[in-house]
């Protein structure tokens, strides 16, 4: 293993703490500082149309033709999915290839939409991978393994005038076609779980590189949660559809760049990952309730009223389970899986669970795992055609109207023709045509 990190004389500096908040006071750039920004800038345009975009998408609110923030802040540069900041009086210090670099690494972050990637793993303290497995969540390891990933697709691309920071992390067995979290596995085990690294982001230490990867919404001093919902993903993926269009114009599209940007407009990712990203941004995440006491508290010889656990302004979710012929044991298990990650990651009020297959079986409402558990006695109901058509109208029955409704199905049946007004995610074991809402495809678990 070769984690290469050479720091460049004059970056041993106070550094910022894990929380990674900032108070993004700007400043005005001075003498040449100005020549060498517009210089940076139009290099990294000619080098890396593809680029163009995304730094637009990164302006500046406030001075918007700088296209970043000015902050001595930071220690180099950093960003927090939405803004770029860099600081002036040592990101000059660098060359101008290694400068147009080091812009390439934190649009990619921002591409990736990584900062609230990590600030997930905070939340949830592991990482699961799609073979089932997990890791502790290290928060050094996840911002190395990012990257090792990023770095690894400029140096690939090639672009030309672009030069290799001496503090850029490298690692030998990830390249470009590296999952984030495949390769947070890789630097798990090189590291001991972080522990080869021995210090700080940005500190300019063994393991840290250049840059700071703040929490959503730091810069603004936006609470994390409400900065993740605030992202557009739609807005992303039309500037990224454009950067691909505008590089394949000038036939400036290299390669491993391609492809990675490909897999933001079709992300391939843990089936898992994606239902507990979609339900943080539709329904928000955990409180406590006061006017809702906590149940297994009240029930003990001495009651004890304390508050339940509720959700950031959630009061139902729906989870509809498909039961029909074509849903074997194992599918109808992995289903349970599922509606046990819904209420540990998302902490609905009421969670309505609704079986169908052509028709509606049943339905109920689960409160915690000790329901859950009780439900999976009692079994599925169902095993004859398919109809999606009865839960809709279930939900309507019940009075409610679901921050968000998950269809865990097959896809073989048939729809209502008018789309409801609250989010629908379809959880397919197979791929099908869906007429609306969103889709993602369940591997199906081998018999």
């Amino acid at each position: 293993m070769s984690l290469e990190n050479i720091t460049p004389e004059g970056n041993n500096m106070e550094i910022l703490k894990k929380s990674q908040q900032i108070n993004a006071v700007e400043v005005e750039l001075v003498g040449s500082q100005t020549k060498l920004w517009d210089q940076s800038r139009a290099k990294f345009m000619l080098s890396a149309p593809a680029f163009c975009h995304i730094l637009y998408q990164m302006m500046n609110p406030r001075r918007q033709e700088k296209h970043a923030i000015f902050t001595n802040e930071i220690p180099i540069a950093a960003t927090d999915g939405l803004y770029m900041y860099i600081n002036p009086d040592r990101w000059f210090r660098y060359p101008l290839g290694q400068r147009c670099f080091i812009m390439a690494h934190e649009v990619l972050h921002a591409i990736f939409n990584h900062c609230v990637i990590f600030n997930m793993y905070r939340t949830r303290e592991h990482v699961k991978f799609s073979d089932g497995t997990q890791l502790p969540f290290v928060d050094e390891v996840m911002q190395v393994a990012a990257d090792c990933v990023i770095n690894a697709i400029i140096r690939e691309s090639g672009f030309e005038g672009f030069d290799i920071p001496p503090d850029a992390q490298f690692q030998d067995n990830i390249t470009s076609q590296d999952q984030l979290i495949e390769a947070y596995r890789k630097v798990y085990k090189e590291t001991n779980g972080g522990r080869k690294l021995g210090a700080e982001p940005g500190s300019g230490g063994p393991g840290n590189g250049f840059d700071l990867h703040l929490s959503p919404g730091a810069g603004e001093g936006k609470p994390s949660i409400m900065a993740s919902q605030e992202r557009n993903e739609q807005e992303w993926k039309i500037a990224v559809s454009a950067a691909i269009a505008l590089a394949k114009a000038q036939g400036n599209l290299p390669g491993a760049l391609a492809r990675v940007l490909d897999d933001v407009l079709d992300p391939q990712v843990p089936w898992q990952d994606y239902v507990d990203g979609w339900c943080k941004r539709k329904a928000g995440g955990g409180s406590f309730n006061f006017r809702r006491p906590d149940r297994r508290l009240i029930s003990r010889d001495v009651p004890i009223y304390a508050p339940a656990r509720s959700s950031y302004g959630v009061n139902n979710m729906v989870v509809a389970v498909d039961t029909s012929g074509s849903i074997d044991e194992k599918t109808i298990n992995m289903f349970f899986a599922e509606m046990k990650g819904v209420l540990e990651d998302v902490k609905p009020e009421n969670l309505h669970v609704i079986w169908c297959d052509a028709a509606v079986h049943r339905i109920d409402q689960v409160d915690d795992l000790a329901d859950l558990i009780t439900l999976k006695g009692k079994g599925a109901p169902g095993g004859g055609g398919t109809s999606f058509v009865p839960v809709f109208d279930a939900v309507r029955e019940l009075g409610i109207t679901p921050e968000a409704l998950i269809y865990l199905t097959d896809g073989d049946g048939r729809f209502p023709t008018v789309m409801p007004s609250y989010p629908v995610l379809w959880g397919t074991i197979k791929k099908n045509d869906y007429p609306w809402g969103e889709v993602i495809e369940i591997p199906r678990v081998a018999s």
